[in-house]
C-alpha cells in the first residue's frame, strides 16, 4: 500500500477479504499496521455475504453486467449485511488493532448521493455527489470512517445499492486524496498473456480494456481507477488483499506488489 508524506489515503476493501468475517481481526490489524497514523477512509462491499443472507432468508440473487438486481427485498438485506454485520464488524476489529474508527453509509450526513442506473436493476445506483463534510469531521477527530457502500437517492431520497469501486473513486476524488488503493482477489492488472503489470499509466489502462485483454470485474475497477486519476487522486494501486492478512504490506509499501496506475 502506497504511502505518501501527506494527504489522506483511501482503501476500498473487497472480495474474498470480507467473504469470512472470522478473519477481520487479522485482516484490520494489517490494515492498520499499513496505515500508520496518516488520515484514511476505507470503503467496503460485501456481496458474498449479501448473497449468503439473501440465501438464508429465501431471495434469489440475480445480477445482469455484473451489478445485483436489488429488488426491495434485497434492499433491506443490503442494509442489514452491508451497513449491520459488515460494517460493524470491521469497525469492532478496526478498534481491536488499535485504531478507533466510525462506521458510516452514504446515508449518514448526506454522504453519498446517487441515482438510479436502470429501472430492471431496481434499486441499484451510480454516484452522483459526495458530500465530503461528515468524512472530515471524523478525520479530524482522529477516527478512522470506514464506509458501507449504501448511498441515498437523489429522486426520492430512498437506499441505493451501489457499486464499491465507484463509491472508493467517488470519495477518494472528493477528499483529494494522495491514493486510492483496491485491496482484491487477483495480483493485479494482467497483460493478455497473463503477464502482472508492474505500473500503467491511465491511457494505457484504457486501451487495454478496449482490447479485451482485461475483463470479468477488472473493467468496472479500472473505470473506477482511471476516474479517480481524472479527478486529482495522486495515484491508484490494485494489490492482493492476502498481502494484508500475512502481513507483507507495511507502513513503507508494498513492496512492489500488484499494480500502480499514475494518470
Amino acid at each position: 500500500m502506497t504511502r505518501q508524506s501527506d494527504g489522506v489515503r483511501v482503501v476500498k476493501l473487497g472480495g474474498s477479504l470480507i467473504e469470512d468475517l472470522s478473519r477481520a481481526d487479522a485482516l484490520c490489524q494489517g490494515l492498520v499496521r499499513a496505515l500508520g497514523d496518516g488520515p484514511a477512509v476505507v470503503v467496503h462491499g460485501g456481496g458474498r455475504q449479501l448473497t449468503a443472507l439473501c440465501g438464508r432468508l429465501g431471495i434469489v440473487s440475480r445480477f445482469e453486467d455484473g451489478l445485483r438486481v436489488t429488488d426491495d427485498e434485497t434492499l433491506r438485506a443490503a442494509l442489514m449485511a452491508l451497513a449491520g454485520l459488515v460494517n460493524r464488524t470491521l469497525v469492532a476489529a478496526c478498534d481491536r488493532a488499535g485504531r478507533p474508527a466510525i462506521g458510516l453509509t452514504g446515508g449518514d450526513g448526506r454522504l453519498a448521493t446517487a441515482q438510479r442506473v436502470h429501472p430492471r436493476l431496481g434499486r441499484v445506483g451510480e454516484i452522483v455527489s459526495v458530500r465530503r463534510a461528515p468524512l472530515d469531521m471524523a478525520l479530524a477527530a482522529g477516527l478512522l470512517p470506514v464506509v458501507a457502500t449504501l448511498a441515498l437517492s437523489e429522486e426520492d431520497g430512498g437506499w441505493l445499492n451501489v457499486n464499491a469501486d465507484a463509491m472508493a473513486s467517488a470519495i477518494a476524488s472528493a477528499l483529494g486524496a494522495s491514493s486510492l488503493t483496491f485491496l482484491t482477489d487477483v495480483a493485479g492488472v494482467l497483460d493478455a498473456d497473463g503477464r502482472l503489470l508492474g505500473e500503467l499509466d491511465s491511457g494505457a489502462a484504457g486501451r487495454l480494456v478496449e482490447s479485451g485483454a482485461v475483463g470479468g470485474g477488472m473493467r468496472p475497477k479500472i473505470a473506477a481507477c482511471r476516474e479517480a486519476l481524472a479527478r486529482g487522486v495522486g495515484e491508484v494501486v490494485i494489490l492482493p488483499g492476502e498481502l494484508l492478512l500475512s502481513g507483507r504490506i507495511s507502513r513503507a509499501g508494498s513492496n512492489g506488489a500488484g499494480t500502480r496506475i499514475v494518470p
